[in-house]
């Protein structure tokens, strides 16, 4: 989340050769003179406030904090819901019947955080050229996913695959539950029957 290889450009001559770029940080490079010789050191470092974010990476940032919101409100709820005294029958009541909901939505804000490769950040990029040791290198025009990115795919059909498989459990106990509902109450009607001298 915090990390700054969501998005990364690539040198066109040396495909070894990146530079990369988060939601809130970037990879930046810093010229380390020591006695043993120069050094160059690389960091994740916060924007600089000249750095215009537009519409597609505020909204990136937007959803990326619901997404982390949701992910830590469901793991709360799962926690609590294991300390008590029936967890797999108030799973499905109550607050529970919303989890698949919550795990629905966290996917979808995890998936729209990708925005930020629609971003300026990807497409107008200034900050590969501000620094003196870049300029002798051709950096490709738009940035490609790097791990950052990747995860956050993996993690989107993760949420969704816990939303369907979390929905199609409480679907079958619910039916599983009406069932056990119905059985008792056919049992009860036999037995008020047979007490009455009813022949069934």
């Amino acid at each position: 989340m915090l990390q700054c290889n969501f998005a990364k450009f690539v040198d066109t001559t040396d495909a070894d050769v990146v530079r990369e770029f988060g939601i809130y940080y970037y990879q930046a490079f810093s010229t380390v003179l020591t006695n043993e010789g120069t050094y160059i050191v690389k960091a994740c470092v916060e924007y600089p406030e000249s750095v215009e974010l537009d519409p597609s990476w505020k909204a990136s940032r937007a959803f990326l904090v619901l997404a982390f919101i949701f992910a830590v409100m469901i793991l709360l709820f799962k926690l609590v819901l294991g300390c008590s005294s029936q967890p797999e029958k108030k799973g499905y009541t109550g607050l529970g019947k919303f989890v698949p909901l919550g795990y629905l939505l966290t996917s979808i804000f995890q998936g729209l955080a990708l925005l930020f490769l629609n971003s300026n950040a990807c497409k107008n990029n200034n900050l590969i050229s501000m620094e003196g040791n870049q300029t002798t290198i051709e950096w490709s025009d738009t940035c490609t996913i790097s791990t950052g990115a990747k995860c956050f795919i993996s993690a989107t059909v993760v949420w969704f695959c816990a939303a369907i498989s979390s929905y199609f459990e409480q679907k079958a106990f619910i039916d599983e539950h009406r069932m056990e509902v119905t059985d008792a109450s056919l049992t009860e009607s036999l037995t008020v029957n047979n007490e009455a001298g009813t022949t069934v």
